[in-house]
């Protein structure tokens, strides 16, 4: 019986080290990679508001981005919980066929917060104008916040 349990206790503490998958195979967990952001954040590691722990729904992404959908397999996008916090991480599971839309749908997101945070935030224009977006395997992202270029980092060393 106690191998049993030790058994259980052994594969239990293997599934929790678990990598959480792979951008370049298309099968990350990206609600997992974004805890990990968050748990950064948390931890004062990056600089950026600590995001939603709920993704905006297909219907929110698709309203906010103006995108069109169906060239999306999967997407999960978290934003700050104080918006005026600009911080988002933004993952799209997409071929790269769907690379245009997808710049043309964050540079209308982009603008869209300008216009919203206009007069209220002295460096929002220039946050929002640093943001970061690109592809990494499978998945194509965008980052908006302080520390846009650390969250990056960490994703392209999952691979």
């Amino acid at each position: 019986m106690k191998k049993i349990i030790c058994l259980w206790l052994c594969l239990f503490v293997l599934c929790a080290c678990a990598k959480p998958g792979s951008f370049e195979d298309g099968n990350i967990d990206m609600e997992k990679v974004i805890e990990e952001i968050n748990e950064e954040i948390v931890d004062g590691h990056w600089k950026m508001g600590l995001l939603q722990d709920e993704a905006l729904s297909l219907q929110e992404v698709e309203k906010q981005y103006h995108m069109d959908m169906t060239q999306i397999k999967d997407c999960r996008v978290q934003q700050a919980l104080i918006p005026a916090q600009l911080s988002e991480v933004a993952l799209f599971l997409a071929k790269p066929q769907a690379d245009t839309m997808l710049k043309k749908a964050i540079q209308e997101h982009k603008e869209d917060l300008k216009k919203r945070y206009a007069g209220i935030l002295m460096d929002g224009n220039t946050l929002i104008d640093s943001a970061l977006q690109g592809r990494i395997g499978q998945y194509y992202y965008f980052v908006l916040g302080e520390d846009a270029k650390k969250v990056v980092h960490y994703m392209q060393e999952i691979k």
